[in-house]
This record gives structure tokens, sequence and C-alpha cells, in this order.
């Protein structure tokens, strides 16, 4: 109880819901180590936007195509002219529904909790980054004075910090 307590008190918070802050004034350290925040940083922000922004650090999933139409097989003892343009019909319909499904899921793309993949990304680079506090973000424009953060993925912004 006491310990927590402590913690509590040593630890900032940022303008945006409360998520703890890594560096926000200026010292010759940082007052936590970057593993420390992270550990504290992710439950904070799987609790806000309910899902774990790791996950948005790799790759995204494949997108869940359905499976490939099977086309009717031809009976070619009794097929004529007719049931065979009928199969031909049934085959291509289910070829052009198939191919619809798959255009909207690709237009949709990749999605996390109901978010687009890229928004998702676009929005936990954001709150990272203003959760790592102001003399922390001054020291990175410091060190880095061409980077566009709003230009970088996710996972480059990141890795930067670690």
């Amino acid at each position: 109880m006491a310990q927590s307590a402590r913690n509590q008190g040593n630890q900032q918070q940022s303008a945006i819901a409360g998520l703890p802050v890594f560096w926000k004034n200026p010292s010759a350290n940082p007052p936590m180590s970057w593993e420390e925040w992270e550990r504290i940083l992710q439950p904070a922000i799987q609790a806000r936007e309910g899902f774990n922004f790791r996950v948005l650090l790799e790759p995204p999933p494949p997108l869940p195509y359905p499976p490939d139409p099977i086309p009717e097989t031809p009976t070619p003892d009794d097929e004529t002219e007719i049931i065979a343009l009928g199969r031909s019909a049934r085959d291509n319909k289910m070829r052009n529904e198939f191919d619809n499904e798959c255009a909207k899921i690709y237009a949709r793309g990749h999605m996390i909790m109901n978010m687009k993949w890229s928004e998702a990304q676009e929005k936990i680079r954001a709150i990272v980054y203003m959760a790592l506090g102001n003399y922390a973000r001054t020291e990175y424009h410091l060190m880095h004075p061409k980077d566009a953060v709003h230009e970088m993925e996710l996972n480059e912004f990141y890795k930067m910090w670690q």
C-alpha cells in the first residue's frame, strides 16, 4: 500500500487520460528507465484503447479472404449444351460474388477494434509521443531535427526510443 502510494507520487501523469509521462522535466537522466515506463504505459494504453498496442508494432495479419469457390464439375455423360451453359453461368455468378466479397475486404483493409490498422497506428503513435513528456520531446527534436514524427511508422518511431 505504501509502496504503491509512493510510486504514484513519483509518476507524473500526461495530459492524455492520465497516461504516465516518461520524461517531463529537465534532468540529466530520465526519471525511470524506458523498460519501466513501457511496463506502465502498455496496460494504461490497453485499458484506454481496448487493445495491446504492441500488436501494432508487428506487420498486420493477412486479410481474412474467404476460400476460393469450387466450380461445379461437369457431367460428361448426359450434359447438353443448355446444361453446360447453366453450369457455366452459375460458376461465373459464384466467381463474381467471390470477387466482390474480396474487393470489399480489401477496401476495408486491416482492422483492429473497429478501427483501420493505419488509423490505430497513427493514434497510438500520437499517444506515445504525447506521453513522452515535454523534455523527452524536446530532446528528441534536438537529436533528430529533420524527423517528422507525424509521417513516421509506429514501429520506426517506437524503436528509436528503445
